[in-house]
């Protein structure tokens, strides 16, 4: 993870709010065979319950308008068989750090995916402009952001493809305050030296406020 550097990493789980260290723990859900829209390591997703798979935060094609579903953790890699070999030491089962927009897997099988779900986890964050957060944010609401968005469809969200790392953000200039369906809460900035409050591009801990399976106050 960077500080003070505009290079955003995504949701990157450090600990839980009993202050336990985070386990590395996942659950896994689906993804449909041909799902058009990136999926990288680190990156929000949410729960789609009229088709039962997990889709990104911004389903394509509405790259403006962030998906009115609660969020359901953040993705940390995925399997699934392929129909030709990308592997030679195991071609039919890759596993991936994202989810390539439209991949067709092996008889249209939906993929694996993992995703830190626990509504517990703290997480570490890259704000996405300068000057960066001040300690009076903290307890504020915030929304995620990208480096650039497409504006033309497909709307692929951006992604690093050789490491499958998120370049998801989070979105100081519209603090919610305290919003119950925003997707982040500030709790901390990130205890290392130089990460200090008003650092542009300083990264922050938070929760994930708008989350399927936890009802979080407003204040």
């Amino acid at each position: 993870m960077s500080y003070g550097q505009n290079q955003p990493q995504g949701l990157q789980a450090t600990k839980t709010l009993n202050s336990a260290t985070y386990n590395g723990a996942t659950s896994p859900y689906l993804i449909p065979s041909g799902y058009a829209q990136y999926i990288y390591q680190g990156d929000l997703v949410v729960f789609d319950y009229t088709t039962g798979y997990i889709t990104a935060l911004i389903p394509d094609p509405a790259a403006s308008t962030l998906s009115t579903y609660a969020r359901i953790g953040v993705f940390a890699g995925c399997s699934y068989q392929t129909t030709t070999a990308t592997n030679p030491i195991d071609p039919a089962s890759p596993g991936r750090p994202f989810w390539p927009a439209g991949t067709v897997t092996l008889g249209a099988m939906p993929a694996i995916a993992m995703i830190i779900d626990d509504p517990m986890v703290v997480y570490n964050i890259q704000t996405n402009s300068t000057p960066g957060l001040t300690q009076a944010n903290m307890g504020s609401t915030y929304e995620v952001t990208w480096p650039t968005l497409p504006t033309v469809a497909p709307f692929l969200i951006p992604g690093n493809q050789s490491t499958g790392q998120s370049s998801m953000a989070l979105l100081q200039t519209n603090p919610g305050g305290a919003s119950a369906t925003q997707s982040l809460r500030a709790r901390n900035l990130v205890a290392i030296p130089g990460n200090v409050s008003g650092l542009g591009y300083n990264n922050a801990e938070v929760i994930i406020q708008f989350h399927l399976y936890c009802s979080r106050p407003t204040q």
